[in-house]
């Protein structure tokens, strides 16, 4: 999933076999850029397109969420 407003059209998707790999690249870093300054948090997280996801990209992305404010539902 590239996000809520992303068009795709500034990523690369590259496939081999079953593996796909999301590239990002300048385009995405401005949009996530605009789009933190217009208020929402945005984490691009980028594996290497050869080892994919690792453990240590869940921890970045859960001390990433620990660190966001949290909002009460009314």
């Amino acid at each position: 999933m590239l996000g809520e407003g992303l068009t795709g059209t500034a990523s690369e998707i590259g496939r081999a076999g079953d593996t796909a790999a999301l590239i990002f690249t300048s385009l995405d870093h401005a949009w996530a850029a605009e789009r933190i300054a217009k208020g929402p948090a945005t984490l691009l997280v980028q594996p290497d397109p050869h080892l994919g996801l690792q453990p240590e990209h869940l921890t970045e992305v859960a001390a990433w969420i620990s660190q966001l404010p949290t909002t009460r539902a009314a």
